[in-house]
């Protein structure tokens, strides 16, 4: 489910194993930049229950979106869907709810946001180390914070001088800086130590990009046709640490038994540890690739909140690499 989304996506692969009549051609536009999409007409998706008609349902292709999550999304879900309903998204209970608008009241200690609706993007006012900007609500964002280069500046962030990762959407990957702010206030709450995404061109709407590790510390209602939201904070959202990715790579299951590198970050410790987009990873501390089950996050050793673990990654080659988890952003 992605609130960043205007338009519902069905996967390129599934229209074509479901044998769906395909027509026109248009572009996607998407965090890493434009895809090309078809349109297929008159699908009906069962969601929660309920039917959905969409008379046109955007085809596009999904693949490099869904690459560095190691496993395939085949249908992503957008603010089309259910324009009658409040939209429930709970996180912590793993559930997404819809509410007939007539029948929903939003909890008493839930802090209202008006939002202002560009082509069905939906943007509200945060702080950014005290900096007002206007964010996109996306809950379809794997990053807790993004920012184009005009609010890099605004804030004195030298893009050029930090380190780097990579960042995918629709349209494939982008690189951009990493570092990160100070604070993030928004719907009443404070969070510090914010990681933050720079990228090198202006956003697709507003001044920032709000994503899901900040979102998923609320319980969220939406009700897209008025543009209203409605956010409950989670007993410790503001206090939690975020999760960070602590080596600097980009990696692909392209097969079953090894992780291919395509993308070492500039400044990371993976870089430190001399490993290349040439490398192939093959077992991590002694675990063979081999015997991960289909659709394991891969990412997961990779990433957390605790540096200094030493981590042994053997390679195609037949060398041991060791990379030591830092954080460097």
């Amino acid at each position: 489910y992605d609130s960043g989304a205007a338009r519902s996506l069905l996967a390129r692969s599934v229209a074509e194993d479901l044998g769906l009549g395909l027509g026109g051609r248009g572009r996607a536009t998407g965090f890493g930049g434009s895809a090309e999409l078809q349109l297929a007409r008159d699908v009906d998706a069962v969601i929660g229950g309920a039917t959905h008609r969409f008379e046109q349902l955007v085809v596009v292709d999904l693949a490099s979106f869904t690459a560095p999550f190691g496993r395939e999304i085949e249908f992503i879900v957008g603010v089309d869907v259910f324009p009658q309903h409040v939209v429930d998204v709970d996180i912590a209970a793993q559930r997404l709810g819809f509410v007939e608008r007539g029948a929903f009241a939003p909890p008493p200690n839930a802090l209202e946001l008006v939002l202002d609706n560009r082509a069905n993007n939906f943007t509200t006012p945060i702080l950014i180390n005290g900096e007002r900007a206007q964010a996109n609500f996306d809950l379809g964002s794997g990053s807790a914070l993004d920012i184009g280069p005009a609010f890099a500046r605004r804030l004195g962030i030298d893009r050029d001088a930090l380190a780097t990762g990579q960042a995918n959407g629709i349209g494939g990957a982008l690189e951009v800086a990493l570092t990160s702010v100070q604070s993030v206030a928004l719907a009443g709450q404070t969070f510090a130590d914010v990681p933050l995404q720079v990228t090198g061109t202006p956003l697709p709407t507003g001044d920032a990009n709000l994503g899901f590790p900040i979102l998923s510390r609320f319980r969220i209602f939406i009700d897209y046709r008025r543009a209203r939201a409605w956010l409950e904070p989670h007993a410790g959202a503001d206090a939690a640490p975020f999760d960070r990715d602590l080596a600097g790579l980009r990696m692909a299951r392209a097969q079953s038994d090894r992780l291919s590198i395509s993308y070492v970050g500039r400044g990371s410790p993976a870089a430190a540890a001399g490993l290349t987009t040439r490398d192939e990873i093959v077992a991590i501390d002694g675990a063979r690739i081999s015997d991960w089950p289909a659709g394991t996050d891969f990412r997961a050793w990779s990433h957390g909140v605790e540096a200094g673990r030493a981590v042994r990654l053997t390679l195609a080659d037949g060398r041991d690499v060791s990379l030591t988890l830092q954080r460097f952003y």
